[in-house]
């Protein structure tokens, strides 16, 4: 939005503006790609930003608003990043006007001025302000030349005025910038806004923080790519960028081993989304090119929404490494189960008419039934606001890094052991193989469906969060509910070769079923204290 113009001195956009600068705005509208129309009473904005937010000016306080502004053009030279500015021709009130609209010190440069310093001042007034300025400049040609040039069109112009305009940052971005640096990901701003600008923009959104700095494109060039590599860490602004600048600041990054996500929305900013790791374009305002480029769209152009999906990525990465946790520390305990009791038999035949702890039939309800529904659970739990205080993690970490992997065994081990245990204690109380088998096939069920609950976060179970994931607490209720109708219906019960149990047999599979919750809740409990010393 416009807010601030100077032809002689700034004003606000709303007081009382003389003609000279009434037209002046009419000029910076000419001097655009953009468009606003209206159809069925339904406003269309075409084009950039900024250059919709110089129509909107001149529509509401320019000398020729609207349908008034129908100067035929006759030909441009588009905005470049390198020239920073951007020219168009156009039948002018019976003559052939060139205007040119750009970086304030690059108009400065080409035009025929007295007051340059105190045009200079003015605009760093502005800047520090936060406001984006733009400089105009004119000049009448007598034709247009077959080849338009830059030399020919934006030289000795004569110097018209400045604008000030304010690209407030919506109220979310500030607060998810501040929840991404206590995620461990830092926001870095690159653009071609006058350092000035930049800097008290960047510093407004805490981008750019005590023991930071910025530095603009000319001071990025004077710095060879070990000097870069070495400083890269405290630059947190970058001003005046060309196309090059940007994808050289991703690479020296990426040197660093840092993952890079880079967001843009012009044709000069594929480059740097295609080098990017995660390269994401804006679906609003990005062109064709840049969506293309890059490896993801960003269809709101909205900051805030970057961080969401960092939440959400990182609630999926951790819900796929709990339901692998579940499913083979399970796993494990079926093949410890069944590999120790084979071993006891071999070297106690003879002596004892053990037998086998689970028959295939078992094995195959568990991996179908008891395994699944609560690795859907799981699967299904919602990203807890705690993730997003977590330090990103390498990209070259193994997904059984940080003692996933050990502790897999142990627990897999662990249940094995009170599997067996449970089988011992029935072939030791009773002598039936059938009751001792069914204690088994009970206690293993139902220590995966109580070790579901260990595994749903680091928290305690005792916590709040346990009983939040309505999917989970199904999963138990129908795996519990299947798993008793095995036991107790007689015509599935012979199906499975087991038989139903008493009260007191019950009571001991219980207890050795909430042994893994118990073991488990130790294991988090000596975690904690040793993360806090």
């Amino acid at each position: 939005t416009v807010v601030k113009v100077y032809k002689n001195r700034i004003k606000d956009l709303n007081s009382n503006l003389i003609n000279e600068e009434k037209e002046m705005l009419s000029l910076f509208a000419l001097c655009t790609d953009a468009s606003i129309s209206y159809v069925n009473g339904e406003e269309i904005r075409v084009g950039d930003p900024t250059e919709t937010a110089l129509i909107d000016a001149n529509n509401k306080f320019g000398l020729y608003p609207k349908d008034n502004l129908n100067f035929e053009k006759v030909t441009q030279l588009s905005f470049d990043s390198n020239r920073k500015m951007m020219s168009v021709v156009v039948k002018y009130n019976g003559r052939l006007l060139s205007i040119t609209k750009g970086a304030v010190d690059v108009i400065l440069d080409r035009a025929n001025v007295t007051n340059k310093q105190e045009i200079l001042k003015v605009n760093e007034e502005m800047a520090k302000n936060a406001l984006r300025v733009l400089g105009l400049g004119i000049k009448y040609i007598a034709e247009v030349p077959d080849e338009v040039t830059s030399e020919f069109l934006e030289t000795d112009l004569d110097f018209v005025g400045l604008v000030g305009m304010i690209d407030p940052a919506r109220d979310e971005v500030k607060e998810s910038i501040r929840l991404a640096k206590e995620a461990g990901i830092r926001t870095i701003m690159i653009t071609g806004d006058h350092i000035i600008t930049a800097k008290a923009i960047a510093t407004e959104l805490g981008i750019l923080n005590a023991g930071e700095e910025a530095i603009s494109s000319k001071e990025l060039n004077s710095l060879t790519d070990d000097e870069l590599f070495e400083n890269i860490d405290k630059y947190s602004v970058y001003a005046r960028v060309a196309p090059e600048d940007k994808v050289r600041i991703v690479d020296t990054w990426q040197k660093k081993g840092k993952v890079v996500a880079m967001t843009g929305d012009g044709v000069n900013d594929s480059p740097a989304l295609k080098k990017a790791d995660i390269g994401c374009a804006m679906g609003i305002t990005g062109t064709d090119v840049a969506k293309e480029a890059a490896a993801m769209i960003l269809v709101d152009d909205n900051f805030a929404t970057i961080i969401t999906a960092v939440k959400h990525g990182r609630g999926i990465y951790e819900n796929i490494k709990k339901t692998v946790h579940y499913l083979l520390s399970s796993n494990i305990g079926e093949v410890i189960t069944i590999f120790l009791a084979t071993l006891i038999t071999v070297f106690l035949a003879g002596n004892t008419n053990y037998g086998i702890p689970l028959l295939p039939i078992h094995l195959l309800w568990i991996n179908l039934i008891t395994d699944t529904l609560p690795a859907f659970g799981l699967g299904l739990e919602e990203a807890s606001d705690d993730l997003m205080l977590q330090p990103p993690r390498n990209k070259n970490e193994s997904f059984f890094a940080r003692g996933l992997g050990k502790r897999i065994i142990i627990q897999g081990i662990i249940i094995g052991l009170i599997t067996l245990a449970a089988y011992s204690l029935g072939i030791f109380i009773t002598n039936d193989a059938t009751i001792a088998r069914t204690m088994a096939f009970l206690t293993l069920s139902m220590i995966q469906l109580f070790h579901a609950f260990n595994l749903k976060s680091d928290a305690s179970i005792f916590s709040k969060q346990t009983f939040n994931n309505k999917f989970l607490l199904g999963a138990f209720a129908v795996g519990a509910f299947l798993q008793f109708s095995i036991i107790y219906i007689p015509t599935i019960a012979s199906v499975f070769k087991v038989t139903a149990l008493n009260l007191n047999q019950l009571l001991v599979c219980s207890g050795l079923a909430l042994l893994i919750v118990v073991i488990v809740e130790i294991s988090k409990l000596i975690k904690r204290n040793t993360k806090s010393v």
